[in-house]
């Protein structure tokens, strides 16, 4: 159906998600919002925001995500550990002269811990390889570049 067909048959009110174009979806994965509120959480904010809003949200976040990027380049103690991919930055710290002193997967492990307990940014870990990382993952709404810039100069 036709979006102009829709709205002549409408009449004033909006219309159902089976009455609106069709648009091709890659995959829901298990968010957040989803496990805690055991509803579609991601899905009840597209819709709420529509395919364009939620398109120009989504491209704030992988904007931010590439200046967070670009800030652990130029960040002398932070090392990127892979490219950025999607909205995903995995880094870690790694103290001056630290290189076979420091178990740097410990340091990292704690340095997330405290991050954690301070309330002020919630990011998670991974392995690469035999690495622990730090994965900021840009998905907040209220995220912008001055709390990246924090968040780079809390951790290094």
């Amino acid at each position: 159906m036709r979006r102009g067909l829709v709205k002549r048959q409408m009449k004033g009110r909006q219309p159902t998600v089976s009455e609106t174009p069709r648009v091709a979806v890659l995959a829901f994965g298990a968010h957040p919002d989803d496990c805690d509120l055991r509803c579609g959480g991601l899905a009840l904010k597209w819709r709420a925001l529509g395919h364009e809003g939620w398109a120009r949200r989504v491209d704030r976040f992988l904007e931010l995500a590439e200046y967070l990027e670009q800030l652990v380049l130029e960040h002398p103690r932070l090392q990127l550990m892979s490219p950025r991919v999607f909205a995903n930055v995995c880094l870690r710290y790694v103290p001056p002269g630290s290189v076979g002193e420091v178990d740097l997967n410990e340091l990292n492990r704690n340095l997330r811990a405290q991050l954690l307990q301070s309330g002020r940014f919630m990011i998670s870990q991974s392995m690469i390889g035999d690495a622990l990382v730090l994965r900021p993952v840009v998905a907040n709404p209220g995220t912008d570049q001055e709390t990246l810039q924090l968040l780079t100069q809390t951790i290094g």
